[in-house]
């Protein structure tokens, strides 16, 4: 009952971790349309590369959150049953399909930045550039607010982790971008504007290398969670040590489904057992087992389907 217990209280806990990620994206998106609205006419007024380079990121960031919250619902809707593989899954293909918008997207501010150095524009206002601290001022609140999150819940689920990690380094990225436009556009009234134009072609150029630096790594990281690859020998064999280690506890083995989903290790395996076995031993002799799979930190995913030699034969309960 203990360990039912503590199950269940983890599923709680998960459960709020979710609700409070819904209402931290929700938030994020509210806020993120009249930003973008902004930032979008900041990029076309001034003429910066910059920030045009940052229109992008921040399209993409609202249809990805958007994304997100859709898959938040289903999780949230769903919950009552356990889909053990399911959800994650959405969750690293929302991450995957990030990656894979933003690398084209950073290619073509990248070589905008080439093709500017090579044939500059004469002036570019970088006055209206200024307003871009209300983006700063509120990405410092989301970053604070996910950083509480994250120390709330330190077993982050994979969109948490996402989130804690992405959001706390673009306050540090957009507050070195201000400091960028700030001093171009103390360069460009002291009448050093070929200056400023370069500065900014600089800043736009290490944005689309950011961008495309993380995007590559959404793409492999994400791929490799939504592939299947075969389990490793040395943790078969580790399965197979357990399940000789508890052999008093059951009559014979069924089929043994084992698989890799990204770092996660898949186990699913049929025991078959007498009729005078009880769930409650069936339930004990699983978690045995869960626990040894997992005594080295091992990410693992255990299922223990029980088989009686009657197959007239009900569970008993006591």
């Amino acid at each position: 009952m203990r360990g039912r217990s503590d199950s269940n209280l983890l599923e709680s806990k998960q459960n709020q971790e979710y609700h409070d990620l819904y209402r931290f994206i929700a938030w994020l998106v509210g806020t993120s349309i009249p930003m973008t609205t902004m930032v979008v006419m900041l990029g076309v007024w001034s003429g910066s590369l910059t920030i045009i380079a940052i229109t992008i990121d921040y399209g993409l960031a609202l249809f990805l959150n958007i994304i997100s919250l859709i898959i938040l619902g289903i999780i949230l809707r769903q919950n009552m049953f356990k889909y053990p593989y399911g959800t994650g899954k959405l969750e690293n293909f929302a991450g995957f399909f990030y990656g894979f918008c933003i690398i084209p997207l950073a290619l073509a501010v990248f070589i905008a930045a080439i093709k500017r150095y090579l044939n500059p524009p004469e002036t570019i206002d970088l006055r209206l550039a200024q307003l871009f601290l209300l983006a700063v001022i509120r990405l410092a609140v989301f970053a604070v607010w996910i950083t509480r999150l994250g120390k709330r819940y330190p077993d982050h689920s994979p969109l948490m982790k996402a989130y804690y990690l992405d959001y706390r380094a673009a306050f540090i990225n957009e507050t070195a971008i201000f400091c960028g436009l700030v001093f171009g556009l103390v360069m460009a009234n002291r009448g050093e504007m070929r200056f400023a134009v370069i500065i900014d072609m600089v800043i736009a150029a290490l944005i689309a290398l950011y961008l495309l630096y993380n995007g590559c790594r959404l793409v492999i990281k994400n791929f490799q969670s939504l592939i299947d690859l075969p389990l490793e020998e040395k943790f078969q064999y580790k399965i197979l040590n357990c399940l000789t280690h508890e052999f008093e506890a059951y009559t014979g083995i069924g089929t043994v489904h084992t698989r890799m989903s990204g770092t996660t290790r898949m186990v699913q395996i049929e025991l078959h057992f007498d009729e005078e076995t009880t769930i409650k031993e069936i339930e004990e002799l699983r978690e045995r087992v869960e626990k040894k799979l997992r005594e080295q930190g091992d990410k693992v995913v255990f299922h223990l389907i029980p088989r009686y030699l009657n197959t007239k034969q009900k569970y008993r309960r006591e």
